[in-house]
């Protein structure tokens, strides 16, 4: 078992924000959005995409979330 981080490494390599970038918000699991990132939204809550695992976007998207730029 892996350290989050390590998993989110692995998944999308090495990336930084730069300071300049806007904070959009926390989603629904805690995770970090900034203006830009891609968000899938349900009701009044929504999730960064690039967290979630395959299964979990086709659930959402089969119970109506909407995929938007954060």
């Amino acid at each position: 078992m892996n350290h989050p981080v390590v998993e989110q490494l692995e998944r999308t390599g090495y990336s930084f924000r730069v300071k300049d970038s806007i904070l959009y918000g926390l989603d629904g699991l805690g995770n970090e959005v900034y203006e830009g990132d891609t968000i899938l939204t349900f009701n009044e809550e929504f999730f960064l995409k690039e967290t979630l695992p395959s299964d979990a976007i086709e659930i959402l998207e089969v119970i109506g979330a909407e995929e938007k730029k954060a």
